[in-house]
């Protein structure tokens, strides 16, 4: 209940905090896809 009244108290602190959260899970998911694409490009190179 209490996060909830937060929420409400703050709609706009917890969608950036939201929107932060996203991009940092975005960010990693690109890091994740780019050592994946070196590894592969290492591995069918060399």
């Amino acid at each position: 209940m209490k996060m909830m009244q937060e929420e409400n108290i703050q709609p706009l602190e917890h969608r950036i905090e939201r929107t932060i959260r996203v991009d940092i899970i975005s960010c990693l998911f690109f890091m994740l896809g780019m050592f994946i694409c070196a590894y592969l490009l290492h591995h069918f190179i060399l």
